[in-house]
């Protein structure tokens, strides 16, 4: 998923790929947990990681002189389609009565905060709207956009003297911590990583590929040990499995980058109008992909058949995307242009 479709790398081929990848990869987590194939989606849960990583990485890259004029600029281009989104979603269920929407929600969502009790799962005082469970995201991106600034401290003090791989277990056990205190902060301990990682030296040979590879699969060893003795408890639920689901995430971008530089003009063929077109709806076919397959308007409450129903829940959440995405760059955002002229 892309929130800035202006950035500075946006012809960055392995950028791109990962962006995408992180889209279907969330697409199909969400598909198997229809399926109640849990394990499975697990697995593709590190799309929402990947996405993060990459996006601290991006972050890293510049040098962020005015803080508060970028957060806006990046609260602008993240909660404008959230917004939109929301206003039709939650409006529509109002008219045509489809589901209840309560004042205390529409407050909650229209400020951003309906992934509070995601971050902090004991604030237990907001329900999420039918088929929209999924945009706590939004609310995880933002905090991490606003911490940032802070980020870029602790980076440019502690860059020449700590490791990636220092902060790393720093990192790991902080979240731990975090764990037992009540708070989630995975997705921002993962956007950081890739922030850290951002400008600095690192090598794309066999040998760390060999490397990070076992890394990862260790990762996944321990995880499926956890899951046969501890599955259900805070240790694997919200911790181990999206440590995990970190790792994965770091590997394949690394992966991405590897075979970049193994096989450049291979990714080169890929490196066109229709697919980097796809990552820039792929934030808006994130946030509206998830009424189709729950909720008042999940197609399958006309499709008895599930792969017909998926096929139509994919191609209606690519046209949705490309109508939000449209409404916001077409009209919102030339409409917000013309009025500072």
């Amino acid at each position: 998923m892309v929130t800035d479709v202006r950035r500075e790398n946006k012809l960055d081929i392995a950028i791109t790929l990962l962006h995408i990848a992180g889209m279907i990869m969330i697409f199909l987590c969400h598909v198997f947990q229809a399926e109640k194939i849990y394990f499975v989606s697990e697995i593709l849960i590190s799309g929402v990681p990947l996405f993060l990583f990459v996006s601290g990485y991006l972050a890293g890259l510049k040098n962020i002189a005015h803080p508060l004029s970028w957060f806006l600029k990046k609260a602008k281009r993240i909660l404008v389609p959230y917004w939109i989104f929301i206003v039709l979603i939650y409006g529509s269920y109002g008219i045509l009565n489809l589901s209840s929407v309560t004042p205390f929600q529409w407050i909650f969502s229209l400020l951003d905060l309906q992934g509070l009790n995601y971050t902090y799962w004991k604030f237990e005082y907001f329900g999420a709207v039918e088929g929209c469970g999924h945009l706590w995201f939004v609310t995880t991106i933002m905090l991490c956009y606003a911490l940032t600034p802070l980020m870029q401290r602790i980076k440019s003090k502690a860059s020449s003297k700590i490791s990636f791989t220092i902060w790393s277990v720093v990192l790991f056990g902080l979240q731990l911590i975090f764990i037992y205190l009540g708070f989630q902060l995975s997705y921002v301990f993962t956007f950081f990583l890739g922030f850290l990682l951002a400008g600095k030296e690192w090598r794309k040979g066999n040998k760390h590929y060999l490397y990070i590879t076992m890394l990862m699969a260790a990762f996944m060893g321990i995880r499926l040990v956890a899951r046969r003795f501890v599955d259900g408890t805070d240790f694997y639920d919200r911790f181990w499995a999206l440590v995990s689901a970190t790792a994965i995430a770091a590997w394949l971008f690394y992966t991405v980058y590897y075979f970049k530089n193994k096989i450049g003009r291979v990714f080169e063929l890929l490196n066109c109008r229709v697919v980097h077109f796809i990552e820039k709806i792929s934030y808006c076919f994130y946030i509206t992909h998830y009424i189709f397959l729950w909720g008042p308007y999940s197609v399958f409450h006309y499709i008895d058949n599930k792969w017909i129903g998926y096929i139509v829940v994919a191609a209606f959440s690519f046209i949705s995307a490309i109508i939000l995405y449209y409404l916001t760059e077409r009209i919102i955002f030339v409409f917000l242009k013309r009025k500072k002229v």
